[in-house]
């Protein structure tokens, strides 16, 4: 027996990309090798570094100096690989003699020369986890050298070794104790648990590194052990699940037998899994929606039959769609897993895949919202990529990054690859659904506007920008793109713009189809609701963007008048609060505007709509209704937007989204010399993707100061002019601003710079980027120590 006062092995769950709310920074993988170290003896320590709650560098050093673990290990996947670089170059400067060591996705499959380049990472796990992990500990605890463990790649200085695999395991999963049963895995702020029932796959397609990581088998937990794993979630509150099993139906037999023990024990949760489509028939979906089945998603990866041939998917899409639909009827919600830029894929092929999802009614969200291919190592594409049609980009890669999607192909040039990436992007549902609830509406109509270019032959792009460009009354521009549409757009466009309202100003009374904007007070009893309260409202009564029973309410009502009155809320209503409850109103009208309708595009013109506002509280506005905070703006005489400055660059950073880029630079031209906003303006410029025009104002100006010259960079780097940036660079270099080695350091890669001076530099950066932190963190302290 060893001591707990034993070294621990520290284990860190890198996702800066997800919240701690989300189902996926749940480390499932760690959480299993943290048990069986457990298991074995060992103390463990998992830690998270997430997106909003990351991990502090002070922690980590405390921990380090205190406790000197055996070894440090992260789960490594592309995205994470450069955050994981800086915690390992933090950890080992603190005590080089603490091994750094990689598992996981990214690292199985990476070539051992990643090691070069991972200057700070000693060891690459390439076995079962838990067994390498356990190995790795009881040699390093015994003093044992690395040659000893196998299922490793590994430095000793500058020399690289790969030790042979270790014996397969069995294909018993229990064998492993559960992280959950264990308490290893932290579930407090989350609302869904992941499970795992099975590991591994056994079919062939090309693009996937799953099937030869588990040697083409399938290895399975007993049905009581998931069972007790998911009592143990319940007990703890949470009641749905993600089971993260590649295919959850693979063997029929015992799926149903996991199913019945679901339903017989009232187990009362709602899950989520994945499965083949050919694995799944009615009796079975009944039997998964009894059990609580929400959503069931299939991998369809491609519309086009000689695609999927190309992948080695076996997949008949008449069969597929027959699954969906008999799915849907009952009520089971269905994803489907897609991809583009796959092998042999023309743009035509790529654009069936989203017609087949669109058309069999799938909601676009989650995992049904396409993505480009990655190319990972392990994968048979990554292995052969070249006859795969696979061209990589010409730029610089670290050893210990795949081509992932920086990559066009033999049938889909980089453009085709960024429309098809835009085309998916406005058809995802939570795209659509905040065009139709008009919020984000700058942040949406700059989308639109910049990738107009891309989108152009999409019916949805002209629908969508209508219904934007109205919001912010900028009629002129919505004929103007109207006017100019693609001949493919034109004959829909023509019959839809005659049912498109367009709203003008009125004396008449608020009823189904008018305007109107208001103020709301909303009160439970005698106390005041936020979430039902507010100025400026803009609402069309009839749309359903609010409580039937709140519109019918506001019938007859007129500029300037008040009502009070009292909604009941549906007991099905999201807010907990509210649901059930009676709320007392009091409104206030400030406008009422009657809808105006077109025979057809050349008529919009015609109809000379030019609203007033009487000028409110613009500050408030501001944060809370951008559209009419837009249409005051621009409303107000030159001499009333210089009263305060900053309105006018908020007036430019909207002309910019709006694409009206002449007002936008006329009006920073008025501005740009005033005392102090240069340098603001030319930010704002270049967040519109004005570089060419703020590098113009910066050279008019002269100024030849630092903070000027880095702005110069931004710019010529965006113009690709890599040769001035390096000038300018060589004129400022200063190793402690992080800006200029960032600059420099995207430069070199673009110029093909040596292999040696990238990684120097990347060195430097990330040496600054940890004083930057630690500096953050530091000040944090002292500042709440002072409060």
């Amino acid at each position: 027996m060893h001591s707990i006062s034993d070294p621990p092995v520290l284990l860190i769950n890198s996702n800066r990309t997800s919240p701690v709310s989300s189902s996926d920074t749940i480390p499932i993988s760690l959480g299993y090798i943290g048990a069986f170290l457990r298991d074995n003896g060992f103390e463990i320590a998992l830690w998270d570094d997430l997106k909003d709650r990351p991990l502090s560098l002070l922690k980590i050093r405390e921990f380090i100096l205190n406790r000197r673990p055996l070894y440090v290990a992260f789960s490594a996947y592309m995205e994470n690989m450069e955050g994981i670089r800086l915690l390992a170059k933090f950890i080992k400067e603190l005590d080089p003699r603490i091994p750094i060591v990689i598992g996981g996705p990214q690292a199985t499959f990476m070539p051992t020369e990643a090691l070069l380049d991972l200057r700070h990472v000693d060891v690459i796990s390439r076995g079962e986890g838990e067994i390498v992990a356990r190995d790795l500990a009881c040699s390093l605890r015994e003093g044992l050298p690395l040659s000893t463990v196998r299922g490793i790649s590994y430095r000793v200085e500058n020399r690289l070794y790969d030790n042979p695999m270790a014996e397969e395991t069995g294909d018993d999963l229990d064998s492993y104790p559960s992280p959950y049963l264990t308490n290893v895995l932290d579930l407090s702020h989350k609302d869904t648990a992941i499970l795992l029932t099975s590991r591994g796959c056994v079919y062939p397609c090309v693009f996937c590194y799953t099937p030869r990581a588990f040697h083409h088998k399938v290895k399975i937990h007993s049905i009581e052990r998931v069972i007790e794993e998911i009592k143990y979630c319940v007990k703890k509150g949470l009641r749905q699940f993600w089971f993260a099993d590649p295919n959850f139906s693979f063997s029929r037999k015992r799926l149903e037998c996991l199913l019945d023990k679901i339903i017989e024990q009232n187990l009362d949760i709602r899950f989520w899994c994945q499965t083949r489509y050919d694995l799944v028939d009615a009796s079975l979906l009944m039997k998964l929606k009894q059990a609580g089945a929400a959503t069931i998603a299939y991998g369809m990866e491609s519309g086009s039959p000689r695609v999927l041939d190309t992948i080695r998917k076996k997949l008949d899409l008449a069969r597929l769609s027959q699954a969906i639909k008999l799915a849907q009827s009952f009520g089971v919600n269905v994803e489907l897993f897609t991809l583009y830029g796959l092998p042999g894929e023309t743009f035509a092929d790529a654009y069936e895949t989203v017609r087949f999802v669109k058309n069999h009614g799938v909601r676009i969200e989650g995992n049904s919202c396409s993505q480009q291919l990655q190319v990972y190592f392990g994968t048979e594409i990554q292995r052969d990529y070249k006859n795969f049609g696979i061209i990589p980009h010409p730029q610089y890669k670290p050893r210990y990054l795949s081509i992932g999607d920086d990559f066009e192909t033999e049938n889909l040039t980089s453009k085709e690859i960024k429309r098809l990436k835009a085309i998916w992007f406005i058809n995802n549902a939570f795209f659509q659904e905040k065009v139709e609830a008009r919020t984000d509406i700058f942040p949406l109509l700059s989308y639109l506007v910049h990738h107009a270019h891309y989108l152009d032959e999409e019916p949805e792009f002209y629908l969508y920008l209508t219904k934007l460009l109205c919001e912010v009354e900028e009629f002129e521009l919505v004929y103007q793109y109207l006017n100019t549409a693609k001949a493919s757009s034109q004959s829909w466009l023509k019959e839809w713009i005659r049912h498109v309202p367009f709203y003008r100003d009125s004396n008449s009374t608020a009823r189904s189809g008018t305007k109107i904007i208001l103020d709301i007070a909303g009160y439970l009893g005698e106390r005041p609701i936020p979430s039902t309260s507010g100025r400026f409202w803009p609402l069309v009564i009839g749309e359903g963007r609010f409580l039937p029973d709140f519109e019918s309410n506001l019938a007859g009502l007129k500029a300037g008048e008040e009502r009070r009155f009292q909604v009941r809320f549906p007991h099905e209503y999201p807010d907990r609060e509210l649901a059930g409850q009676d709320v007392t109103f009091m409104v206030r009208v400030h406008k009422v505007m009657e809808p105006l309708f077109v025979q057809g595009i050349e008529d919009i013109p015609s109809l000379g709509i030019c609203n007033t506002y009487q000028p409110g509280d613009l500050d408030s506005l501001r944060k809370t209704r951008e559209a009419l905070y837009y249409i005051w703006l621009r409303s107000l005489n030159p001499e009333e937007l210089m009263q305060s400055p900053e309105r006018g660059l908020d007036l430019i950073s909207k002309y910019l989204c709006l694409g009206k880029f002449t007002e936008a630079m006329a009006l920073a031209e008025t501005i740009f010399m005033m005392d102090g906003l240069g340098p603001k303006v030319t930010r704002v410029l270049m967040e519109g993707g004005l570089f060419e025009f703020a590098l113009e104002l910066i050279n008019k100006a002269g100024w030849q100061d630092y903070e000027s010259l880095i702005q110069q960079t931004r710019c010529y780097f965006s113009l690709k002019d890599y040769d001035r940036v390096l000038e300018i660079l060589k004129k400022i270099y200063n190793e402690r601003d992080l800006r200029v080695l960032y600059c420099l350091l995207d430069t070199y890669q673009k110029k093909g710079k040596a292999r040696e001076v990238i990684e120097e530099l990347k060195e430097k950066f990330l040496a600054g980027q940890i004083n930057y932190s630690l500096l953050r963190e530091e000040h944090r302290l002292k500042m709440a120590g002072t409060v």
